[in-house]
This record gives C-alpha cells, structure tokens and sequence, in this order.
C-alpha cells in the first residue's frame, strides 16, 4: 500500500513531463490520485502505526489526512478535466468523506465535517444510490482473493458469522449465502470438536470448484454469494457507504436517533428491506458467537446493534470491518474463538504492526517502538 501511495507520486512526476502543463485537467492526473488517496486509507485502515518515505513512525490519522490531501487533489483535477471524468470526480468525493471519516473516528477531525463531506458526496451531480468505486480485476494484474477462496476453494465460509445470521433472519440479499455442504450433526457442531463429518448438498455443483467441505474435511462450506465471478469488481468506496458515515456521526454527542436510522433505512430500501424502528438507547456492540439472537433479542433493536449490523452488512468483504473492530473495541476481540479441537484461542489482533522490512531497512526506525 505505501509502494502503491509512492507509486502514484511518481507517476504524477512524469505526468507534468509528458504533459507539460496540461496534467492538472487530465483524467490520468485525476485516477493516480484517487489511487494514492485509497492507499493512504488502505494504511490507516490497517495498520497501527505508518511510516512514510524513510521516515519515522506516524499516528494512522496521518494516513487519513495524505488521504485527504490525495482525494482534494483528484477532485480539482477531475472537475477540471470535464465529462470524461465523472468517474473519478465522483470517485474522489467519496474518497474526501472517507478521509474525514477516519480523521474523525481519530480524533484530528470532527463528526461534523465528517458527515458533511457524506453528505456532499451524496449531492454531487451525477451520483446515485448505486454508485461505487470499484477495484477492477484484471486478469495477470490482480487476484480476486474472495472469489478464489471462497469460490474456486473452500477455504473461507460465512458459518458463525454475523452474515450467517442476518441473511437466515430476512434473506438479506447483502450477506447472501449457499450452503455447499451441511454437518451431519449440527446441534453438536459446538462449542467443541464437528462429529460426523459433512455431506454434500449439490447446491454448488458445477460453480466454480463445487468444493462442499473446507481442506480439513470437517467444516462444512457455506460459501458466500457476493462475489461470484473472478472477474467481480469489489468496491473500494460508495455511496451507500456514505449513508453509513452519517449514520454513525448522528449518534456522537447527544444521539440522535431520527436522523440514524432514516440513513439507516435509505439504505434498507434500496436493498428491499423492511424499515427499521428508530432505537432509544446506545445499546452495546454484538457479542460473539454470532446468532438469530443478534438480530431479534432485545439489544438488537439499540442503536450501537443495529450500526454495527447495518455497516457489517453494507460494507461486506470491503475491507472495512478490521478497522470497525479496532475503533469500537468489539467484543469479538476478546470473546472465546472457536476452531475445529479447541474452545478458545488467543484474543484477535486489531491492526497490523509495522513490517518488518520496514524496520530493517528503514534508518529512522531503529529503536522504534512501533518495531518492538
């Protein structure tokens, strides 16, 4: 992500070369920033300390604000450029609320602006409900790894997640699932070790490998249905993804639960689901294993259950959900794990510490705590 972040300076670099002058109304100028706008965000995202350029450690909030800084720049450079780059001009005003967004969530921005810059975003001329910002496959430049694992393998499943649960509550088309194998004994499958192995359902026969069981032998497949195709465009910003941004700034301060859940249900319906009543309380968090429970008892109706539910559903498999666990202390992150032949595993890591190569080779690192 940092060789990506540098990459696109670079390119800039030789953009004002090649064009001489012309750069700042290109729709080249334009896409290389958003790409460095979202490797900023990829960072800060991820990883619980940066570094830039042979420099020191820096808070992640300094990843969102280069961010910023990208996606401004992508914005005036687009809008410049004309109709042949409403992509991008779109594209980078998502990237702006995103960037707010994680400033806000670390305490360098505000709530306000945060939900200003989603809003704007939404009101941009020409964007629409259903606008993203896709990362394009291309085959022998990328992989879609959801596709291949989950699809073409069956190494990654939706059993006991959160998915599970809110697509067998109301067949929520956005965690949609197809059971590929199924436990023979399903009432014992936990706490503990899976008995009687799993049997093939021929529901996924003929789509891409058909596996029904993962390399184990003892889990059965539920494979997700987002992703179908290795050609699946996965989004990397989107206008839903601004409702969610709202949404979550309503309830800062003294919440505001009309305006929460009439972003809530914007979405909703657009996906064909039932409107959900507004909460009157924060609520907690969802705990961990995932059940029909978290959708239907009662800390399911409060305001901090349906945030984490509705972001958790909206923005699945985006790559959104490891920073969600890190900011809201999730109680999944200590809550007892569970694999095939053990009833706990250590307590999940929230974010990525610095690379080691970075440590190594980097002069201003020595003796950094972000190295220890």
């Amino acid at each position: 992500m940092h060789e990506a972040a540098w990459a696109a300076g670079q390119a800039w670099t030789r953009l004002q070369e090649v064009l001489g002058g012309s750069e700042s109304s290109s729709v080249l100028g334009a896409r290389l920033f958003v790409y460095q706008g979202h490797a900023y965000m990829r960072l800060g995202e991820a990883y619980c300390k940066v570094a830039f350029d042979i420099g020191p450690s820096e808070p992640r909030a300094n990843a969102f604000a280069r961010a910023k800084a990208s996606f401004d720049q992508a914005y005036t450079i687009a809008s410049a450029a004309g109709s042949g780059a409403d992509k991008w001009r779109l594209a980078a005003k998502l990237g702006q609320a995103q960037a707010e967004f994680g400033m806000a969530v670390e305490g360098t921005g505000s709530w306000a602006t945060a939900s200003a810059a989603a809003a704007a975003a939404i009101a941009e001329p020409g964007m629409t409900i259903d606008f993203s910002d896709d990362a394009i496959y291309a085959q022998g430049a990328n992989a879609n790894l959801f596709w291949i694992e989950t699809w073409n393998r069956a190494e990654v499943g939706v059993y006991r997640t959160l998915a599970q649960a809110m697509y067998e509550n109301e067949a929520d088309p956005r965690t949609k699932f197809t059971k590929c194998g199924e436990w023979n004994d399903l009432a014992s499958a936990y706490p503990d070790n899976i008995p009687g192995g799993v049997t093939k359902t021929g529901n996924c026969d003929g789509d891409g490998s058909g596996a029904h069981q993962g390399a184990d032998g003892d889990h059965a497949h539920y494979r997700q249905d987002i992703y179908d195709d290795r050609g699946s465009d996965i989004p990397r910003a989107s206008a839903i993804e601004m409702y969610m941004i709202m949404a979550e700034a309503a309830l800062q301060g003294t919440p505001d639960y009309a305006t929460f859940i009439g972003h809530i249900n914007t979405v909703r319906a657009h996906h064909g689901l039932a409107a959900i009543a507004a909460p009157t309380a924060m609520g907690n968090f969802l705990q961990w294993p995932y059940t029909a429970d978290d959708v239907t008892d009662a800390n399911a109706s409060t305001a901090n259950a349906i945030l984490d539910r509705e972001r958790y559903a909206n923005l699945w498999m985006q790559g959104k959900r490891l920073y969600d666990l890190e900011r809201w202390n999730h109680p999944f992150l200590t809550t007892d794990g569970w694999i095939t032949g053990s009833t706990s595993v250590a307590d999940r890591v929230s974010c990525f510490p610095m690379p080691r190569n970075e440590c190594q080779l980097n002069p201003n690192m020595a003796g950094d705590p972000a190295c220890g």
